[in-house]
């Protein structure tokens, strides 16, 4: 029962973890969020095969049926009515969701992988099997289907006298013991065991089941693993969950965004935290949730709807964690993770049956995206912008700072008191608000400059990236499986992710990455993550919206720039701009867009709202 799934263009990498766990009343709390909880209210119905269904009504019964295992009650044992037994003993539904396009047809085809030279018009079942010579492979006696070999090479087939992988009448059917009905669908994303997601830019997929007869009717004899669902269902069936992780220096949050069941979302969530982070982030983050650390399998996640209260009991004692500080941060790490789901509003914590009681210690930063004010440039020189449109001199008149000309993509450090850095013509600078001026990078076509939390100054030609201290120090800065060319980097509020524009054979993607850094925060290198928009004509620029989402504003073909909202790593949806936007920005609450003209809009719901005119590059000061 081992898959065939067939790209038709080229999908995403897959990432690596492990883990488990299960059910439990009272202990310790930790609050979160105070909306009702919110349960999945669609219920999807699905019916057993029905006597005489036809080899595609077969598959289409089993695809609804996957879906209703979701949703409804029981372990998806209507779908496995579809299997044979020895298909639905290894049959696993969660190991892979492959989502397709609710705007796309599905589409299905049926080859015959028996020998219509053979005696086949008998029902193959236990009494029919002994009389039919087996032209299969298969063990006599066996209602396995044919092997992946034999059954890709009948497919191939085109000419009806051919046999095998012929096109089939109604006859054919009538006389087959063994066919293969071809599922092609456009997928837009690949969700695997961990509940990873990854993006697959629309490509057409192929994905083959091979049906025998077993007393007389179709059954599934080999399948994928995993499920199909239309981007509807998969909505409507998961959610998204934010595992905690923590930057390397363990002060602050770092979301690993997973897609699990809305059933049962607690226990899952809990499992995949302590499986430990997706391999692209896995580098950059640590976790204090120890190796051992089991769930209680009698009752280890309840949750409680009417409250939103959900319980949990590890089976280890609360002694076998190194030490109290990481005891805090573990339970803050399962606190973080559960309450990022809806609904649920407050989390207990027993370990070994000895409800957790919280020191104090190990408190968590959550890094947002932030800022008020913005700078840009007006006439080549640095300028202070409000969001009232107000604009003044960002250096005082007179000064290096006051008085530099021909600058651009300025990147604000934290806070502002760091300066802004800036391209010039000479190279990368930072402009103080006294208005003196530090020299940071020399050398012609450099990336333009971006700031991270700790104050580091990226830039690069796109073959070599570097990154300068605060004191002025550089570093270069390896590039671990980028997929092209860096063009643009903007990095995440955590200082642990970034987003990066790449320049490839087929034009410019939008990559994710984690920043990997020493000790002493130095970043050492950038460890590149699915790709999360792909192949554009060019990439105009990139915001973080918030922890979790960026902002990419895009030129798709020789057209107008649009303006797509990307959830890391998740789906992505299209936002209304203005023609000719050329730069965005994101501050607290707010989206900003720039036009060629030199005008400032802000999103105001559906609509922009212009704020300020003859200015270029604004960028939030965060």
């Amino acid at each position: 029962m081992r898959t065939r799934l067939a790209r038709l263009a080229p999908a995403a990498a897959a990432l690596c973890l492990a883990a488990c766990a299960s059910l439990p009343t009272e202990g310790p709390v930790e609050a979160g969020r105070t909306e009702a909880p919110a349960v999945g209210s669609i219920q999807y119905d699905a019916t057993a095969p029905g006597v005489g269904d036809s080899p595609v009504e077969i598959v289409q019964g089993f695809l609804q049926a996957g879906a209703a295992g979701l949703t409804g009650e029981g372990d998806f044992e209507v779908a496995r009515t579809y299997l044979t037994p020895e298909a639905s003993a290894t049959w696993s539904p969660l190991a892979e969701v492959v989502v397709t396009a609710a705007d796309r047809a599905q589409e299905f085809s049926l080859t015959r992988t028996d020998d219509p030279t053979q005696e086949t018009g008998e029902p193959v079942g236990e009494d029919a099997e002994a009389d039919r010579e087996d032209t299969s492979g298969a063990d006599p006696g066996s209602t396995a289907g044919p092997s992946q070999e034999g059954a890709g090479a009948a497919q191939e087939e085109t000419d009806p006298a051919a046999g095998a992988g012929a096109p089939l009448d109604a006859q054919d059917i009538a006389e087959a013991s063994a066919v293969t009905v071809t599922l092609s669908a456009t997928a837009v994303a690949d969700v695997d065991e961990w509940g990873a997601y990854t993006g697959t830019a629309g490509v057409v997929s192929e994905i083959a089941y091979d049906l025998v007869r077993l007393d007389g009717e179709w059954r599934l004899a080999t399948l994928p693993d995993g499920l199909v669902l239309s981007e509807v269902t998969f909505a409507s069936a998961f959610r998204p969950v934010s595992l905690a992780f923590l930057s390397a220096d363990l002060d602050t949050v770092v979301p690993d965004l997973r897609y699990v069941p809305i059933r049962n979302s607690t226990q899952y969530a809990v499992e995949l935290l302590l499986a430990g982070p997706v391999a692209w982030l896995a580098p950059a983050v640590a976790t204090r949730v120890p190796d051992g650390l089991t769930l209680d399998p009698a009752a280890g996640v309840v949750y409680d709807e009417t409250t939103g209260e959900v319980s949990v009991r590890f089976t280890t004692p609360a002694s076998a964690v190194e030490s109290d500080q990481a005891r805090e941060l573990m339970v803050r790490q399962v606190a973080r993770t559960l309450l990022s789901i809806s609904g649920v509003r407050t989390v207990s914590i027993w370990m070994a049956g000895t409800p957790y009681e919280p020191t104090g210690d190990g408190e968590l930063t959550t890094a947002r995206v932030t800022g008020s004010d913005l700078v840009a440039v007006q006439e080549g020189r640095l300028v202070t912008l409000t969001r009232s449109g107000e604009v003044s001199e960002y250096a005082p008149a007179g000064t290096a700072g006051g008085d530099l000309a021909d600058l651009a993509a300025p990147a604000p450090s934290p806070g502002g008191a760091g300066g802004v850095a800036v391209a010039v013509p000479e190279g990368i600078a930072r402009v103080l608000p006294s208005g003196a001026v530090d020299t940071l990078l020399g050398g012609e076509d450099l990336l333009a400059p971006a700031a991270d939390s700790s104050g580091w100054v990226w830039s690069g030609s796109g073959e070599e990236i570097v990154a300068v201290s605060p004191g002025g120090y550089v570093t270069v800065v390896a590039a671990r499986d980028l997929v092209g060319r860096l063009t643009r980097i903007e990095l995440a509020p955590d200082g642990t992710r970034a987003i990066l524009a790449l320049q490839g054979e087929q034009g410019e993607v939008v990559q994710v990455a984690s920043v990997v850094r020493g000790e002493d925060g130095e970043p050492i290198a950038l460890q590149g993550g699915p790709v999360i928009v792909p192949a554009v004509t060019r990439v105009l620029d990139l915001a973080w919206s918030d922890a979790v989402t960026a902002a990419a504003l895009l030129v798709p073909a020789e057209s107008a720039s649009v303006l797509r909202s990307v959830v890391i790593t998740g789906p992505t949806s299209s936002i209304a701009t203005p023609a000719q936007a050329v730069g965005l920005t994101a501050g607290s609450g707010a989206l900003v867009v720039s036009t060629e003209e030199g005008r400032v809009l802000e999103q105001v719901g559906s609509r922009w709202e212009e704020f300020a005119s003859d200015v270029s590059d604004p960028a939030f000061v965060p």
